[in-house]
């Protein structure tokens, strides 16, 4: 169901590869400024302010 989805705020899901000794791997496309953990974490992540970040929570809530 994820790959279908198809927006340009959303990631595209490849798919996911499992092993037997259970990792997971989830290959999506390149994201522009790298994944969202680093992004957050860096001083670009930390310009975002709270409020943003919530309506950040609100779109993902929604978008199923």
């Amino acid at each position: 169901m994820l790959t279908a989805l198809d927006h340009p705020y959303i990631v595209k899901l490849y798919g996911v590869c499992t092993r037997e000794d259970s990792d997971m791997f989830i290959i999506t496309e390149l994201m522009g400024n790298g994944d969202l953990r680093r992004f957050l974490l860096n001083d670009a992540g930390k310009a975002i302010h709270l409020p943003e970040l919530m309506r950040f929570a609100v779109q993902v809530s929604f978008s199923s």
